[in-house]
């Protein structure tokens, strides 16, 4: 009795019974399926309310400059691992969302870890947590033009990675930034891409090429794509390396300026090294995927270059081809009518006016066309392709 009295005396038993209904409430509830961490987010202002009313005497409380220095800093952090701020302007970071049906939030933990784990050893885009549930749909993509620094979102289910691509067309503008010639388009070529649902300011690059007088468009990055979730190991490293691809920054801690050549340098690497993530995958398209980004980066060096173009140009074509024995109309449409779109650029940029060259050419915008049948709507790589095919067919070719 002494010692309950001498206890009561230096702090408040009410607010100490308060304090353990608190922790109570929070165990009970994470054991009937609520995120630990929307626990946290609810219960820990009263908890450092609760303990820093405790003490009896003010003066044996902490001082209230550091409780609100506490609540700021939860507060930042709060913002930013719910998408509503981030510090990644200043390098690039992978954000991971809430998975499907992951109750107790283990595969997204697991995945979070081992993810920051590779990063770590091979100095790539770190991760960071997002606590919403963002799938490849308009409100992924929405949150992502507001964090143009992001280079993709994680998120799907024990069976699928759902992967969604910052559409920044910016990073390759600051590169390839004569390769694009969409201030050239007249008028009505404008009015032809706006009617074909086609952003020339975001989905696409318009060129010109020396054997056909009118501008024709190359497919950039996939906006979003699905991994195999039944083996997690390859789609972590693989989501890595991509990651180090679509990144406008370097990754490193502290800022360190980049020439053209070495981020050009970096994604190439990057895209090679995904390349080589090999094993029992179950399925071609990240391969494809691979191949078609590192392909489309070649085709656009090419045309940027005073030296080697036909180098260039024929690597690019090789390479899209090898994508295309990855691309399968029913199960990525996206890729399958990118990839020829490019390959037809590709081919007709290397043509020299060969009329055997531009009839593959055609042909191959033709087969992206295909998958405009299989799906509706059409992807955008097959709506490319229609206006590529007008301005072939308004050039006499």
């Amino acid at each position: 009795m002494s010692s309950y009295t001498n206890l009561s005396s230096y702090i408040s038993v009410r607010t100490l019974s308060f304090i353990c209904l608190l922790l109570s409430a929070l165990l009970l509830l994470s054991t009937q399926g609520f995120l630990i961490e929307d626990l946290q987010l609810v219960f820990f202002i009263p908890l450092l309310v609760a303990f820093w009313r405790l003490p009896k005497n003010p003066e044996h409380r902490i001082p209230q400059i550091l409780v609100l220095t506490v609540l700021l800093l939860w507060l930042g952090a709060s913002l930013q691992v719910h998408g509503l701020f981030n510090n990644a302007g200043r390098r690039s970071e992978v954000y991971i969302s809430r998975f499907q049906n992951d109750v107790d939030g283990l595969l997204r933990r697991a995945t979070y870890q081992r993810y920051n784990e590779i990063a770590m050893t091979y100095n790539l885009p770190p991760m960071k947590l997002l606590h919403q549930t963002l799938s490849m749909d308009d409100k992924t993509s929405a949150w992502l033009k507001h964090n143009l620094s992001v280079p993709l979102v994680v998120g799907g289910d024990a069976k699928h990675f759902q992967i969604s691509v910052n559409g920044n067309i910016a990073m390759y503008e600051r590169c390839f930034a004569q390769a694009n010639a969409k201030d050239t388009l007249s008028p009505e070529q404008y009015d032809l891409a706006r009617k074909l649902g086609i952003d020339l300011d975001r989905d696409v690059f318009a060129v010109k090429l020396p054997v056909i007088s009118y501008p024709l468009l190359i497919n950039l990055q996939p906006l979003s794509f699905e991994l195999p979730g039944d083996q997690p190991e390859l789609s972590r490293h693989f989501i890595a390396w991509l990651a180090a691809g679509f990144a406008d920054k370097p990754y490193a801690r502290f800022f360190v300026s980049e020439s053209n050549a070495d981020l050009l340098s970096r994604w190439q690497d990057a895209f090679n090294e995904a390349l080589k993530i090999d094993g029992p995958w179950g399925t071609p398209i990240p391969a494809g995927i691979a191949y078609y980004l590192l392909g489309t980066l070649e085709l656009l060096e090419g045309l940027t270059q005073a030296q080697a173009q036909a180098v260039l140009f024929n690597t690019a074509e090789a390479t899209l081809r090898k994508a295309a024995g990855k691309a399968h109309i029913n199960l990525d449409p996206w890729l399958y009518s990118a990839v020829f779109n490019n390959a037809a650029i590709a081919r007709i940029a290397s043509s020299n006016g060969k009329k055997d060259a531009l009839v593959k050419a055609k042909y191959w915008l033709t087969m992206a066309l295909a998958a405009a049948e299989n799906n509706s709507p059409a992807s955008l790589p097959s709506r490319t392709a229609v206006f590529n095919l007008h301005m072939l067919a308004e050039s006499g070719l």
